[in-house]
């Protein structure tokens, strides 16, 4: 999409950041959603990232973008090893399907290719990354705190080697690894209201998120 414009993220938008995650996200995982609140909360972590944070523009409107965090694995010598996670990645409804992601996860990796970082590791539908060259964590025996590998646990190697000799836990920034979802519901009522409804995206969520790879 040729009229499609990437710029960095600034603190002007956030009305609009948290808006486009309750739009793309509603009833998609669960009935409602939470991540606008979630996207609230990232604005004053210390570990987001902003210099990778990048919103798309059509036509001049932003319509997506993709937020940054620090995450890390800790090898067994306890030694720590930075690594990236994005998320939410999201784009208004009206605009999927369109290429719109695709340029977000492209340009804002190789931003982080061009500093230096070793690698991405995210949770999402493989069918969605894989096409983007994220592969399954257990390719490289970096594990949850739990000690699983999710399939829905993947990582983005940003050269070649990056990876080399680095296995472990993964640990992500501690907004995500505290975040209490239960204020959301309050939270959200300062939005117009929405129709909250079953999908079998809520289904298929559900599965993939428990599935995990021997």
């Amino acid at each position: 999409m040729n009229n499609i414009k990437l710029r960095p993220i600034v603190s002007g938008d956030q009305v609009t950041l948290e808006h486009i995650a309750r739009e793309a996200f509603w009833n998609l995982y669960q009935q409602g959603c939470d991540e606008h609140y979630l996207v609230h909360l990232l604005k004053d972590s210390p570990d987001l990232l902003p210099q990778y944070n990048l919103i798309a523009e059509l036509d001049g409107q932003p319509v997506g973008y993709i937020l940054y965090t620090r995450s890390w694995v800790q090898d067994d010598s306890g030694a720590r090893h930075d690594m990236l996670t994005f998320g939410p990645l999201c784009v208004l409804p009206a605009h999927q399907r369109r290429g719109i992601g695709r340029q977000l996860v492209q340009q804002s990796a190789q931003l982080a290719r061009d500093r230096g970082e070793k690698a991405i590791i995210i949770f999402g539908n493989p069918s969605n990354y894989v096409p983007y060259g994220f592969l399954s964590t257990r390719d490289f025996e970096i594990r949850t705190q739990q000690g699983t590998y999710p399939m829905s646990m993947l990582v983005l190697p940003l050269y070649d080697g990056a990876l080399d000799g680095i296995s472990g836990v993964h640990h992500d920034a501690e907004v995500f690894e505290t975040y209490d979802p239960a204020p959301a519901e309050a939270y959200d009522q300062a939005f117009p209201p929405k129709e909250k409804r079953k999908t079998w995206t809520q289904v298929e969520f559900s599965i993939n998120s428990r599935a995990i790879i021997p």
